[in-house]
């Protein structure tokens, strides 16, 4: 199987963790997209939270998730939602007045190979009780522009309603536990 060629139905984070262990990511430390060009081509950067699923599915999860965003933004829509084992995802699509309508890919793993994965990498970092019952990934895949407005609320739905531990690809796992009350982490996609 070459760099491009990929099983039918692989949703986006797992096939670019089938390319690389940690995908090269850009410099982390602010809201927008952390993107590099070089010659014609776009880096993409990848973060999310891993947390508790509540025995909800990958479809539950997401499209809850989306009814939230949708809820709280009228300039927040989304399309169709894509769906495999263990995986749902789907693009939302902000359309503010007077700015680029732009958009952002959103994946929602439970239980499987994406989440065991990540949670290998994790338990590098936090300890078991941390990592314990954790079975839900958010992913988001930035790439140009992005609304740090709709990445905020993304953030902080993952961290209240799954109760997740932020990571990028970057900086890897946050450990909240070693974080001052109040104290900004260093992973960009937590920033809230």
């Amino acid at each position: 199987m070459s760099g491009t060629d990929f099983p039918a139905g692989l949703p986006e984070v797992q096939r670019r963790r089938h390319t690389s262990r940690r995908p090269a990511g850009s410099a982390s430390g602010t809201l927008s997209t952390p993107t590099d060009r070089w010659n014609g081509i776009f880096m993409a950067f990848e973060c999310g939270a891993l947390g508790r699923s509540g025995d909800k599915t990958a479809l539950e999860s997401l499209t809850a998730l989306l009814a939230h965003l949708v809820a709280e933004d009228a300039d927040v829509s989304h399309g169709a939602i894509s769906e495999g084992d263990g995986w749902a995802a789907g693009r939302i699509r902000i359309s503010r007045p007077g700015e680029p309508v732009l958009e952002q890919y959103l994946q929602v793993s439970v239980r499987g190979e994406i989440v065991d994965s990540y949670l290998e990498d994790a338990r590098e970092v936090l300890s078991d009780a941390q990592t314990q019952g954790r079975d839900l990934m958010v992913t988001m895949i930035l790439s140009g522009p992005t609304d740090p407005i709709s990445h905020d609320r993304i953030m902080a739905y993952a961290l209240s309603e799954w109760q997740g531990i932020p990571w990028d690809e970057t900086s890897g796992f946050s450990d909240p536990a070693s974080e001052e009350p109040g104290a900004t982490s260093d992973i960009a996609c937590g920033r809230l």
